[in-house]
């Protein structure tokens, strides 16, 4: 299926008979997966998700087609129990907060997360599992000026100092993880594709608890109507929608990993913005001359772009297409006041 994009049909033919786990499939990328999967009818199987809690009400809202399981996958005799008859399995479960967190408790997130993938990779091989797709992060890349493609140099080097480096012990953690699955995928075949994912926003993201880059600019403009920009606003970045994410994991999931040349690939639009692009794209979208946009340390931050190719993903399934930024947003300022 290479070069191209499968057509509904071939890809129910696919994954109509697997049985799917999803870890972290109570979480705000989860559930978006979730009523992906079940509102096309992708598989004849109830969806098993492992999660926390029922987030967005996925058992009220879709009943017997979901077998929703709550357990801690830090005991690693859970998830080699919960992994049991399952064909594939989508990775998504993590710690992860925002910067201020990551940088306060490095050590927790490191901890947390390496023996949380440990347990779920293992549990993975030791049940033979067909396909698992690894959930990482674009976190694990260095700044650069040009779009970053998946070859491109990781944030954290032999010698990193723990105290200047952002993001250490998430980032850590998620390289661990990689090269777990790539040391399973050569000790035993197990079959894995890793997925590094661009910051994602949409319907149902967080807004309360330490929300990032976008959220945050949306709950302020609302709420304090001054938007508040690290720095000059200059640095750029790049998104991926949510519901454009999970369409690209679903393709994924569907497609022949044998037969894919590469194991890594980032899900992101590539649409290049800068901060300040992006609060005024918000203020726009509120209609509300009366946001303001502050900078602050304009002088004092590095001018740190990470912006990212999703060139290997359109070379492996074909064209893709996603969302504007300014649709995206405007989609999930919408849900915001249906909910308020």
């Amino acid at each position: 299926q290479n070069g191209r994009l499968m057509n509904l049909r071939e890809q129910d033919d696919v994954l109509k008979g697997k049985r799917i786990l999803i870890t972290g499939g109570s979480g705000f990328i989860g559930s978006h997966l979730v009523e992906e999967l079940i509102t096309k009818n992708i598989s004849q199987f109830p969806l098993k998700i492992i999660g926390r809690k029922d987030h967005r009400n996925l058992t009220k809202r879709f009943g017997s087609k979901i077998d929703f399981v709550t357990g801690d996958l830090l005991d690693a005799s859970f998830c080699q129990k919960s992994f049991n008859e399952v064909d594939i399995v989508i990775h998504l479960a993590n710690f992860k907060k925002n910067y201020g967190y990551h940088n306060q408790f490095p050590a927790t997130m490191m901890d947390l997360n390496s023996k949380i993938d440990s347990n779920i990779i293992k549990a993975c091989q030791e049940n033979k599992i067909e396909k698992l797709i690894y959930g990482s992060s674009v976190a694990l890349y260095d700044f650069k000026e040009d779009l970053i493609n998946e070859s491109d140099n990781f944030c954290i080097k032999d010698g990193s100092d723990v105290n200047t480096t952002p993001n250490y012990g998430y980032v850590i953690a998620k390289r661990f993880g990689e090269n777990l699955c790539s040391a399973y995928n050569k000790e035993s075949g197990l079959n894995v594709i890793i997925i590094r994912i661009d910051n994602t926003f949409g319907e149902g993201d967080d807004f309360d608890n330490y929300p990032q880059i976008i959220p945050r600019f949306i709950k302020d403009a609302m709420t304090k109507q001054k938007i508040t920009v690290f720095g000059d606003g200059s640095n750029k970045r790049t998104f991926i929608y949510v519901k454009d994410l999970v369409r690209d994991i679903i393709d994924l999931a569907s497609s022949n990993f044998l037969e894919l040349k590469h194991r890594v690939y980032n899900l992101s639009s590539s649409e290049v913005l800068s901060l300040s692009n992006i609060a005024e794209l918000i203020k726009e979208i509120l209609g509300d001359e009366m946001i303001s946009i502050e900078y602050t340390d304009e002088n004092n931050l590095k001018k740190e772009y990470r912006t990212i190719s999703n060139n290997l993903i359109t070379i492996a399934l074909g064209e893709r297409k996603y969302h504007s930024m300014k649709e995206a947003l405007q989609n999930t300022i919408s849900s915001i006041k249906i909910v308020q």
